[in-house]
């Protein structure tokens, strides 16, 4: 009798069939669902879990094996961590059983990351275990500050208190363990601070990296008190003074410190014990008790900024104190100025287009030959075909021969075009490389483009010196246009490599490098002539190039001076220059903490107006570009938004533009040279250990050389000198509601608003006694005087009205009370009533007096 289906019988026939599987397929035991509690991670992501915005940020993984050994690689992988991080990064890991490993895996993440997971994959790509972190972004001109401190009382420390107006400030809390060993980890970081700690326990890495970071531009905070002996162990040849002992003073004589913090009100008793020690060579004082025990001292060390506290915040009676955001206020906004090639890359389009182009190589064969292949083919099918078989009168065999000489052009066409795209690789580099005179090493940025003959997957290894990622892709730029950047694995060992990508013909794929380098043997000497009856000063030395390379385009660079040197220093050459001008009329610079990184700006020039309804970018410039690649030379980008237009360029000329504009930006207009020198040069080669893989491969390289310049001043002591308006930084304190960008350049104050500016003397130009101080406001022609103008009272705490007359100086000849920490001068530009505004062109100050 035949069975009838029905859907009882169906369900009953599905549940034998679950059954009889589950008899085959087991469930997993009690020890294998545990298998992957056996292995453990501990992330500590980034700063506290901030993190800024395709910039490096620090992975610190702890592992703990409990199982079997384990073989395979720690991992960060767009699939599981969000389409935030276009790469794959990964380091390889052994554990034996029973073990544990601490190691840091270096990535980097778009601004819109959230989380990050990191997983121990086997060598089979099994998950073995896996950690999420969460991710918090730092907008550019926000401030990110670490401390780290094993204070047992607990820290009273809060650099988050320092922030410019408008704008927001955190602070990371670290132990030893968490400080990177690879430097560009920490170029997100404004300033450091160690406290308490035994710094004797940093790794050799550990050190190297914190002095290539502070040698870039990194701002380094140590303090001292009853724990000085561990805090400077490990730091003592970056300090400003090396501690040897301690001494026991009554609060009274640490009052100084206050001052330094614009505090000459607060009274402090109490013993507190001070660290003492010989000041080194580069070192100077900021602050001194009066029995000459320093208080606070300083030392510039290539870009960047070393503090030592001889005391410690955290201890009574300067606990107490409630003033001490203004001490790291102080601190923080007095460093020397940066000029913009050291904040890195921003501009990535721009980047992309300079490694695209590659003078001197030729993609396309000659027009020529494809004219001679094409005029062959047609007249061996048509008319060539036609008369032989026309002579040997078989037309017909038309139907064979055309097929075949189609065929045969086809294959020879083939082989003729994989032959002409040759065996070799090119690699485009655009390289800028800075060298301070303190330094053995030089830091390298790169952008690297690899460009195939063929459709492969490569790999592509840079040497244990730097860092590698893929070039971040701009909003809306395509990654088949600009790069191809699909995603692509990192692996990080001692080299950072990527592995086995896919490159199409014709197809460049861009990468980003930085890292360090020997220091290039090119060095020099100037001497800075200052003269007490003159706003000018004037520059004279020698540049001496000891390396094997040439030096193309050379020029010196200084506060509003670009000086060309000729067309070439070679090998061995010295090259001298004499009294080269230096006005002193340029405009002040913003100090490092106005500065925005990162790259989520859209740089273009504009005017800030304070009280205004929509928003305007901050005043932008390209006088750093125009002076190193020559104003001759140089086209106008129309605000980084067009393509360049060639013009009168040539291929290498817009290939040096194209990088100069990725990561040159005068931010608020200023070049933001300070008091320093620098030597601007092209070179043909660059030191690296590149290395395609698999293939042969040549380089085409355009590398920049900004070398510091060793400066000498020379002054007669006790001459009466001026302290011109461009030997100045500015701090915004307050910016009112609307714009948060507002310079001191170009000003524009409207409606009910106000803006507070500090303005601080570089390092070497604060004067020991100031005789007269000037306020500057330079108006539009016709505005007239302006008494909108306040300055802080800094011993009455208060703000005192001052009137600018038409001439737009304000001459004061009693300046005592207008001056503060290492001489700071703060100005308030105030509207009190609706519909007006105060337009200003340049509000600036200047001192003259003796040092």
């Amino acid at each position: 009798m035949p069975i009838q289906f029905n859907r009882i019988n169906v369900f009953l026939l599905l549940l034998a069939v679950c059954a009889l599987s589950l008899t085959l397929f087991p469930a997993p035991t009690a020890a294998q669902e545990g298998l992957n509690d056996l292995v453990t991670l501990n992330v500590s992501a980034g700063y506290d879990g901030y993190f800024r915005g395709n910039q490096w940020l620090p992975l610190r993984v702890e592992i703990d094996n409990n199982g079997d050994a384990v073989s395979g690689r720690v991992v960060v992988r767009p699939e599981t961590s969000g389409s935030a991080f276009i790469n794959t990064f990964s380091t390889p890991v052994d554990l034996a059983s029973g073990s544990n490993q601490t190691l840091f895996l270096y990535v980097t993440a778009r601004g819109n990351a959230t989380r990050v997971r990191v997983e121990l994959l086997n060598n089979e790509g099994g998950v073995v275990a896996s950690q999420d972190a969460p991710l918090r972004s730092v907008r550019g001109n926000d401030r990110l500050y670490v401390v780290i401190s094993q204070a047992a009382a607990g820290s009273v420390i809060d650099l988050a208190e320092v922030f410019v107006g408008g704008f927001e400030a955190f602070q990371a809390n670290w132990s030893l363990g968490n400080l990177p060993d690879r430097a560009p980890a920490l170029d997100a970081v404004d300033a450091l601070l160690f406290n308490d700690v035994d710094t004797g326990a940093l790794s050799n890495a550990q050190r190297n990296a914190l002095r290539q970071w502070v040698l870039n531009g990194g701002h380094l905070i140590v303090t001292g008190g009853a724990a000085w002996q561990p805090t400077a162990a490990g730091l003592r040849d970056l300090l400003p003074i090396v501690p040897d002992n301690s001494v026991t003073v009554d609060g009274a004589e640490v009052e100084p410190l206050l001052n330094l913090g614009g505090d000459y009100v607060t009274e402090l008793s109490g013993d507190l014990i001070v660290a003492t020690g010989e000041l080194t060579e580069t070192g100077r004082i900021l602050s001194a008790a009066e029995r000459d025990t320093v208080l606070a001292a300083r030392r510039e060390l290539g870009n960047g900024t070393v503090d030592y506290l001889a005391v410690d915040p955290n201890t009574a009676p300067l606990r107490e104190w409630e003033d001490r955001a203004g001490l790291w206020l102080s601190l923080l906004s007095s460093t020397d100025a940066r000029p913009s090639w050291t904040h890195g890359f921003s501009v990535w389009d721009r980047a992309a287009e300079g490694v695209e182009i590659l003078p001197g190589l030729n993609l396309l064969p000659a027009a020529i030959g494809l004219v001679a292949f094409l005029g062959a083919y047609v007249l061996l099918v048509g008319p060539l075909n036609y008369l032989v078989l026309n002579r040997l009168n078989r037309r017909e065999w038309a139907w064979i021969t055309i097929p075949v000489f189609i065929l045969l052009f086809t294959l020879l066409a083939r082989v003729v075009g994989f032959n002409l795209r040759g065996n070799q690789a090119t690699l485009s580099r655009l390289s800028v490389i800075q060298a301070w005179p303190e330094s053995d090493e030089a830091r390298i940025d790169q952008i690297v483009g690899l460009l195939v003959p063929r459709r492969d997957e490569y790999s592509l290894d840079v040497g244990e010196e730097r860092l590698m990622r893929s070039l971040p892709q701009d909003d809306g730029i395509a990654g088949n246009v600009l790069g191809g950047n699909s995603r692509v694995e990192i692996q990080q060992t001692q080299d950072f490599a990527a592995v086995d990508f896919l490159i199409d013909a014709s197809i460049i794929r861009n990468f980003n490098t930085t890292g360090t380098v020997p220091r290039p043997d090119i060095s020099g000497q100037v001497t800075l002539t200052t003269r007490s009856s003159s706003r000018r000063s004037f520059l004279q030395g020698a540049i001496t190039n000891s390396s094997d390379q040439p030096l193309y385009d050379p020029v010196l660079l200084a506060r509003d001076v670009v000086y060309n040197l000729g067309d070439v220093i070679e090998p061995g050459q010295v090259v001298t220059f004499d009294d080269v001008t230096v006005s002193g009329e340029s405009i002040p610079a913003p100090s490092p903490l106005e500065i925005g990184v990162g790259d989520e700006f859209f740089f273009s020039p504009s005017t800030s107006y304070i009280g205004s309804a929509y928003y305007t970018a901050f005043v932008t410039s390209q006088q750093s570009a125009t002076d190193i690649l020559g104003a001759d030379v140089y086209v106008d980008p129309t605000g980084f938004a067009a393509p360049l237009n060639i013009g009168e360029q040539t291929l290498e000329e817009t290939r040096r533009q194209a990088f100069l504009n990725s990561f040159i930006v005068d931010q608020f207009a200023s070049t933001s040279r300070g008091n320093r020198v620098y030597l601007a040069a092209w070179g043909e080669s660059v030191p690296s250990e590149d290395e395609v893989l698999g293939v042969g491969w040549s380089p085409v390289d355009t590398t920049l050389y900004l070398i510091e310049l060793e400066v000498e001043v020379a002054r007669s002591q006790g001459d009466s000198v001026l302290i011109t308006q461009d030997q100045f930084t500015w701090v915004s304190r307050e910016r009112g509601q609307a714009d948060l960008r507002a310079a001191p350049y170009q000003l524009s104050v409207g409606g009910e608003n106000e803006v507070v500016f500090r303005f601080t003397p570089l390092p070497g130009a604060v004067l020991s006694e100031v005789d007269q101080l000037t306020i500057i406001a330079d108006r539009p022609q016709g505005a007239g005087a302006l008494s909108d103008v306040q300055l802080w009272n800094w011993r009455e705490q208060l703000w005192e009205s001052v009137t600018v007359d038409n001439s737009g100086r304000l001459f004061i000849e009693d300046p005592r009370p207008f001056l503060g920490p290492q001489n700071a001068v703060e100005v308030k530009v105030v509207r009190t009533f609706s519909g007006a505004r105060v337009d200003i062109n340049l509000l600036a100050v200047e001192q003259r007096g003796t040092f």
